[in-house]
């Protein structure tokens, strides 16, 4: 108590350090104290009986077992404990993810940086230690489009199979997005679909729906995507009037219609068949034509009213060719 230096405590970014000046009370063994089974023993008693009465110390010699079975009931390494001749230090190391969290902001980095190859070279090793650690999922989908590689990805993915309802909506949203790039594996394409249906059955933002629905119309039928925008805007009424989900519904219905179009003018069909054809084409023009008329009202940016813009252009041209002839 007659040293003046205070006791210091330093944050690093894997460890705390806890300084106390003066060394270790002579009647404490070494030993014992750093794995916590040490007697204790008081400078000064008097002092220990008025914190005990005040209730500012628990109960004797209960410090050290209280740090190391917090620090294990957390997941954090041991505490190292130096004990010098003129201080004693207790470091606390950083619990696993704490470096898993850095780690992962350094690939993100190396990304930034275009170092691509080092980037899937760490991300792959953080993989095989957790499979299912969801950041490094998005970053390793993210290399993959960088480096247009998604084949690479399906294979990581597939070998062992990935256990798709174990990995949060997001990060599947964001692997179906790189390995829509697959144009040509059909294993690939149906793991896709698989995918995006388990993202898709879960509960999903605003900004996810848009991307669900973005990727659903390049791996799904268009059936499918129409299917999945009509329950989205039942289920929220404030995306009734959304852009893009109402320009992907239109245009997945001008697809419908051109199946149509070619069940109408197909030889093989009976007169019956052709006609109802031609009334189910027309049907599905006018509700596309609906709804990229909403979404031109609702669109504010200028590329996106272009493209819906782009749209109604070829759907007057569908309309055209799905009139009925007169009488």
């Amino acid at each position: 108590y007659e040293i003046p230096e205070p006791i210091r405590i330093t944050v690093f970014a894997d460890r705390i350090e806890i300084r106390s000046p003066g060394a270790l009370h002579w009647g404490v063994d070494k030993d014992k104290f750093v794995v916590g089974r040490a007697s204790p023993k008081w400078r000064n008693q008097s002092f220990a009986y008025l914190f005990n009465k005040m209730q500012l110390a628990q109960s004797e010699g209960q410090g050290i077992p209280t740090i190391l079975r917090t620090m294990r009931e957390e997941g954090c390494p041991d505490p190292i404990f130096e004990l010098g001749e003129e201080s004693v230090t207790c470091t606390l190391p950083a619990h696993p993810r704490h470096q898993t969290i850095k780690e992962l902001q350094e690939i993100q980095d190396a990304i930034v940086l275009e170092r691509y190859a080092d980037a899937k070279q760490r991300v792959m090793a953080l993989l095989d230690k957790d499979r299912y650690n969801f950041r490094a999922l998005d970053l390793l989908a993210e290399l993959s489009v960088k480096l247009k590689d998604p084949a690479g990805l399906y294979r990581f993915l597939s070998e062992p199979p990935l256990d798709l309802y174990a990995v949060n909506s997001n990060t599947l949203i964001n692997i179906v997005e790189a390995l829509t790039l697959e144009k040509e594996n059909n294993d690939a394409i149906q793991f896709t679909s698989k995918a995006l249906g388990v993202a898709i059955s879960g509960k999903l933002e605003e900004g996810q729906i848009v991307r669900a629905v973005i990727s659903l119309k390049k791996v799904a039928d268009a059936e499918e995507v129409v299917r999945f925008v009509n329950e989205t805007m039942a289920q929220y009424p404030r995306l009734g009037a959304h852009p893009t989900l109402l320009e992907k519904r239109a245009t997945s219905r001008m697809d419908l219609a051109k199946k149509c179009i070619n069940t109408a003018k197909d030889r093989k069909s009976s007169p019956r068949t052709k006609a109802r054809a031609w009334e189910i084409c027309r049907d599905l023009l006018n509700q596309a034509e609906n709804d990229l008329l909403l979404a031109l009202e609702h669109a504010e940016n200028p590329n996106e009213r272009f493209f819906i813009e782009q749209d109604l252009a070829f759907l007057t041209n569908l309309k055209r060719i799905s009139q009925k002839p007169p009488r």
